[in-house]
């Protein structure tokens, strides 16, 4: 955001930003309301951690997750081949590419240098993405913090003018998807602990447990017991 003149002069960037963050805040308010922020729909993906714990601690993220999927399902084959035909791919591509591919499993060498990571990029890629939980315990910590690490510095702004709208989608699909394992682990940890009482709602806040300024960093996250040492499953 910029300012100028003392008002604010909003991207487009921020705009998409802040009218997908009230539509997802909107449905889960609706879902309070209805008092079923528990139940999920019959077509509705189910994560690991809603079968282990409580659908409604994980709610927000994943309607995030999800709102990020319905937008790379939509969107056209030839736009996500268009980015894997950049020879030199603008400098927001490269790292945001990795970094979903390495959430997903694939080791770094395999995304060691741009050629090596665009022969990945195939319209079975959103398949793939689509049937990815992030939640399950796999793969393990250190491909999620490589990918964190990867994107430190990153904004929505940068990727969305520097990269591709592809770029620009894996970039908040990446970063959902290492929030939500953050949450998992920190979900898992309490109820080990003996400190997740479902019954009293004594559920983590994951609005606050995960604080993640996407116009600020995706890598400048904040995390309930403070560190990525805490990635632990």
């Amino acid at each position: 955001v910029n300012w100028s003149q003392g008002k604010r002069n909003f991207t487009d960037a921020d705009l998409s930003m802040a009218t997908s963050a009230v539509s997802v805040l909107a449905s889960l308010l609706t879902e309070v309301d209805a008092g079923n922020v528990d139940e999920i729909g019959a077509d509705e993906r189910r994560l690991k951690i809603e079968n282990e714990i409580s659908p409604s601690c994980v709610r927000f993220l994943k309607k995030v997750w999800l709102n990020t999927m319905a937008a790379l399902s939509s969107m056209k084959k030839e736009e996500l081949l268009e980015m894997a035909k950049y020879n030199k791919p603008p400098d927001a591509i490269p790292p945001v590419c990795a970094a979903t591919f390495i959430v997903m499993g694939k080791k770094p060498s395999a995304v060691s240098t741009w050629d090596k990571t665009r022969k990945l990029i195939k319209h079975t890629v959103i398949k793939k993405m689509a049937e990815f939980d992030p939640t399950s315990g796999k793969p393990s910590k250190s491909f999620f913090i490589r990918a964190k690490k990867m994107t430190k510095g990153l904004t929505v702004d940068y990727v969305a003018k520097k990269g591709s709208k592809p770029a620009s989608l894996f970039f908040h699909w990446t970063y959902a998807s290492i929030q939500l394992r953050y949450a998992a682990v920190s979900l898992r940890k309490l109820n080990s602990n003996g400190l997740l009482d479902l019954s009293e709602e004594q559920l983590p806040d994951e609005k606050e447990s995960t604080v993640t300024d996407l116009n600020s960093s995706a890598g400048d996250t904040v995390t309930s017991e403070g560190a990525e040492e805490e990635l632990e499953e």
